[in-house]
């Protein structure tokens, strides 16, 4: 597996939020690097150039859009035929066990080139079955819809994960949760700018780095769990997942 490299703009400083949340142990928004999203090389992937809103496509729709596998091996991302939103089919989240390799539990959506002053707006309607009493009280557990903002530096071969003020950070990550006990379907969006930041240090190393843009995303959903918790039925549904880019 490739060890990603977190980057900072040099004029930007990780906020607290973004420690606290780690604190946590969650995962901060890093597509699974086995995935089928993340074995293309993103530095090959050019400039893509969307039409006007009523006739660009959904890039996200359930099934064709995103990962069902993650890693080999036992799979916990799964179509559920008998949970539906407007009749149409959700993606389940069950969760990690010692069995599989899913650590996140989390499903990867595409890779998509993008350009400072791109527009995004990414969609997904989530619903949850009832958790146990210290993931029902903890404002991080849940399930949430979250996105990964990517550069790439020539000296550095793989993917650069860019975490940037927004998105990742503690109040997006609540603000894009649903909670456990949430039977009924909820809507959350993700409606954000490419920022223009140069990035230009390798918080991983310490390095400097030649600056680099955000050149590329990944969506993923994922079910976020109480550390160290292994409920037994706690679950998580996506449904309806829509993705534009300059609608």
């Amino acid at each position: 597996m490739r060890k990603r490299k977190y980057l900072v703009s040099s004029l930007v400083l990780l906020s607290l939020a973004i420690l606290g949340f780690t604190a946590h142990g969650y995962h901060v928004g890093l597509a699974n690097s086995v995935s089928s999203a993340s074995t293309q090389n993103i530095s090959t992937i050019g400039t893509i150039s969307y039409p006007a809103y009523n006739a660009t496509p959904n890039l996200a729709l359930i099934p064709d859009d995103w990962s069902l596998t993650y890693g080999d091996g036992p799979q916990i991302i799964h179509l559920d035929y008998n949970v539906t939103h407007n009749g149409n089919v959700s993606i389940r989240l069950d969760p990690h066990t010692s069995n599989d390799v899913n650590t996140a539990s989390e499903c990867d959506g595409t890779w998509y080139s993008v350009k400072p002053g791109d527009h995004i707006v990414a969609k997904v309607w989530i619903k949850t079955s009832s958790g146990t009493p210290q993931e029902a009280a903890d404002p991080l557990s849940g399930a949430r819809l979250g996105m990964d903002l990517y550069g790439v530096d020539s000296n550095y071969p793989g993917d650069i994960c860019i975490v940037d003020n927004k998105p990742n950070t503690y109040d997006e990550h609540v603000a894009t949760m649903v909670r456990f006990g949430t039977s009924n379907w909820t809507l959350r969006t993700w409606d954000i700018i490419v920022p223009a930041t140069y990035y230009t240090q390798d918080l991983g190393t310490g390095n400097t780095i030649n600056p680099v843009q955000i050149c590329s995303f990944v969506l993923w959903l994922q079910l976020c769990q109480w550390p160290g918790s292994t409920p037994a039925t706690t679950q998580a549904w996506f449904a309806d997942a829509e993705l534009y880019i300059n609608p």
